[in-house]
């Protein structure tokens, strides 16, 4: 968890701690030893003065340098990706994508300058402003679809590129599941039988859909890192 003042992670492995301050998915995190994956850790810093977010990822990095003796590179394969493109040719829209009320961009542009996440939802409104969440399926009060792909493809472990070229931001409840794919899915996500395979929401639901096709794409390699004697 990311403070104005304060990091603290609970309870997080090292691949965790790579994605959050590299930005970089998980499944994207590649090489180094087994207990990267595994073994678990604390953290607790204090910066002394308010930081933004990246400035925050900037502190995680040096920590994870300076202690886990971190090293890493970016490098690119070739592999399948999926293409989020239009399923009628006249672009035309699924019923449950419709642009938000939402000024997301000033909301975004406070948040950072405050320093400050996205809030919890409220139980009266289980979709963050400005944001997202999942579980029974994907829920969005005012988010870029460049960012839903990006959001998709962490969850399906594959990599989601957009190409709707829609701009923007977008609300819409998406009732989905997670069956097919080459491996479960991230987080807390409700994959019952009775829930629509993504492709087949995305394409009734957002007018939507995805491609299957092969392209480039981007991975961090852990090149050397050792476990931190505790202090």
């Amino acid at each position: 968890m990311m403070l104005p003042e304060r990091l603290v992670v609970r309870n997080q492995t090292l691949h965790a701690l790579i994605s959050t301050a590299y930005q970089m998915a998980t499944f994207k995190i590649a090489g180094g030893p087994a207990w990267t994956t595994s073994d678990r850790f604390d953290i607790s810093a204090t910066t002394g003065h308010r930081v933004t977010i990246e400035e925050s990822r900037q502190m995680l990095r040096a920590l994870l340098e300076e202690r886990f003796k971190l090293k890493t590179h970016r490098d690119t394969h070739d592999a399948r990706i999926y293409v989020l493109t239009f399923v009628h040719d006249d672009h035309r829209l699924g019923p449950d994508l419709k642009p938000t009320t939402l000024d997301c961009a000033a909301i975004l542009a406070e948040r950072r300058q405050n320093g400050t996440g996205m809030p919890p939802p409220t139980p009266g409104n289980p979709r963050p402003i400005c944001g997202a969440t999942v579980g029974s399926g994907f829920h969005a009060h005012g988010i870029q679809i460049a960012s839903f792909a990006q959001t998709l493809g962490t969850l399906m472990r594959e990599t989601v590129v957009d190409e709707t070229g829609l701009t923007g931001w977008w609300d819409f409840d998406l009732e989905m599941g997670f069956s097919g794919f080459s491996g479960p899915p991230v987080g807390d996500v409700d994959s019952t039988a009775n829930t629509p395979s993504i492709f087949t929401a995305l394409q009734e639901q957002l007018g939507l859909k995805l491609q299957s096709t092969r392209g480039s794409v981007e991975v961090l390699v852990i090149d050397h890192a050792e476990k931190p004697t505790p202090d």
